[in-house]
Parts: C-alpha cells; structure tokens; sequence
C-alpha cells in the first residue's frame, strides 16, 4: 500500500514469478481498446475542427508492463516482435 517503506514495491514484485505462456499482445489491444472506448464515450473530449480538450477527462490511466527480460513465448513459439492485433472497435 501508500504506506509501505519504498524497498516493499520492489520486494514484492521480485517474488512474482510466471505460470504459463504471454498473450501479451491481445492484451495490450485489449488495454488500449477500452481506453480508446473512454476516449469515444466523452464527448467533450474530442471536438471537430477545435482540437482536444484533455481537462474534461477525469481520469488517467498509467499502463505498467512488467517483464522477465527474456524472450516472449505463447503455445505456437518464440516471438521476436511484440505483435498487437488491431482493434476491434469499428
């Protein structure tokens, strides 16, 4: 929590360890559709021809990826690239 010494973050987050294989990729598309699904929700935000109003959102979002530094995995291999699949907000 907010009250916890500041070496109790990193001392946590060292003794998370991996169970399965990423799907890093349709997760992160999955993080940004939702957002983007805010964005469009607000109607105040984005006006035409009068550019952004970024004071009218009462929210931020701050997107963590936490990784081992290794080599991304999923059931058919190893990937080189980060992929995300596009949205799938029309």
């Amino acid at each position: 929590g907010t009250k916890d010494p500041p070496g109790k973050f990193l001392e946590v987050l060292k003794t998370l360890r991996a169970t399965s294989m990423t799907t890093l990729g349709p997760a992160l598309r999955c993080t940004f559709d939702m957002l983007n699904h805010f964005r469009l929700m607000q109607a105040e935000i984005d006006t035409y021809a009068q550019g952004r109003n970024p004071f009218f959102i009462p929210h931020f979002a701050v997107i963590w990826v936490l990784t081992d530094g290794g080599e991304l995995t999923n059931t058919s291999g190893v990937e080189q690239l980060l992929t995300i699949p596009e949205s799938t907000l029309t």
